[in-house]
């Protein structure tokens, strides 16, 4: 049950909420975790993204990532990453 309940949120995070957003294989996202830009976002395979952590600026993030808990990439849109 609880395996059905975080596919579910996998996929209402990806496919509805970030569409605009493109995610490589095997993505993971913490609880309270919050992603907005003003172009696009792009992650790589195998991404990690602990809870309450944010990004908040365009960015390409590649391969092999991992983000702590409440980790935020910040930027007023005008930096890249």
């Amino acid at each position: 049950m609880i395996n059905l309940i975080r596919k579910l949120r996998f996929l209402y995070l990806v496919h509805l909420k970030w569409r605009r957003f493109s995610f490589g294989k095997n993505p993971y996202f913490g609880l309270n975790v919050n992603m907005t830009a003003r172009h696009s976002i792009t992650i790589g395979d195998n991404f990690y993204m602990g809870r309450f952590s944010q990004i908040e600026c365009d960015a390409i993030i590649g391969d092999n990532v991992m983000f702590a808990n409440f980790v935020g990439v910040v930027g007023r849109y005008d930096h890249h990453y």
